[in-house]
């Protein structure tokens, strides 16, 4: 049984704001792992991450720079400043996911269709991508790097399509 592929390589254009209550696992290959809560919102290709758990970290793109902001510590980017295409996907959603990723397989394992991705271009940070869909609908995502780790997120409540405001996602 084989998934219909447009839905997978559409989901960045399903939404036009989208809100999801997040638990990111970071496994190491060394076995130590970290777990971390937060709240990812995006609108019009713009991202903002805040994460509450165990710190908070804030992170907001606004498609061409980056900002990441700790108690003591801020700091802005430019994207095209070596960005792994991968990252610059999934922090920004400028392009189609079928421009950035190939699917390499796709199968249903206890009643849960996973489809497996790779970087189009060789990527220096991220090997692969496995989406993890119930029910049709988008619940993990998991990223693994070039070292053996594996980074897990888990989406726990999803809202699409409120009013967001746009100060939310200022880069300053």
């Amino acid at each position: 049984f084989a998934l219909h592929l447009s839905f997978p390589l559409e989901l960045n254009y399903n939404f036009k704001t989208l809100r999801v209550d997040f638990i990111q696992r970071i496994y190491y290959s060394w076995g130590k792992g970290k777990t971390f809560k937060g709240i990812l919102l995006i609108k019009d290709g713009k991202v903002r991450l805040k994460y509450t758990q165990p710190e908070e970290i804030l992170v907001i793109t606004d498609g061409r720079k980056i900002l990441i902001k700790r108690k003591n510590f801020k700091i802005i980017e430019d994207f095209s400043q070596n960005l792994s295409p991968t990252l610059e996907f999934l922090l920004v959603f400028r392009k189609p996911l079928r421009k950035v990723f190939r699917i390499i397989g796709e199968f249903i394992s206890d009643g849960v269709k996973k489809v497996l991705l790779k970087p189009r271009i060789d990527d220096e940070l991220v090997e692969g991508i496995t989406l993890k869909f119930y029910e049709n609908e988008l619940k993990e995502v998991e990223i693994f790097d070039r070292y053996g780790n594996k980074m897990v997120f888990e989406l726990i409540r999803v809202k699409r399509d409120f009013s967001l405001r746009d100060e939310l996602f200022k880069v300053r």
